[in-house]
């Protein structure tokens, strides 16, 4: 038995996350303890306080399939405030 053949159209959107309404919030409200952020491949983010006295984790609906680092997490959110349906595009 053989694997079907993956064509572009899948592996691109693969790469391709639309974020949610309750991501961005959540995303929100960990810039409210660290400004930057390590958003690791999956379905998982988490963040830490500066002081490292603050800790928050949750579950996302989207998959991110890469590491991705934000040094400036509201920086982030505002430029995302101007899209109505935020896409994040990875290569």
């Amino acid at each position: 038995m053989t694997a079907a053949p993956t064509t572009n159209t899948q592996l691109e959107s693969l790469k391709t996350v639309k974020l949610s309404k309750q991501t961005i919030g959540f995303l929100k409200n960990f810039s409210q303890i660290n400004k930057s952020i390590l958003i690791k491949r999956g379905q998982f983010i988490d963040t830490i306080s500066v002081n490292k006295n603050i800790i928050a984790y949750t579950d996302i609906k989207e998959f991110i399939p890469t590491d991705m680092a934000i040094y400036d997490l509201p920086l982030f959110l505002g430029a995302l405030s101007l899209f109505e349906t935020p896409t994040l595009t990875f290569s």
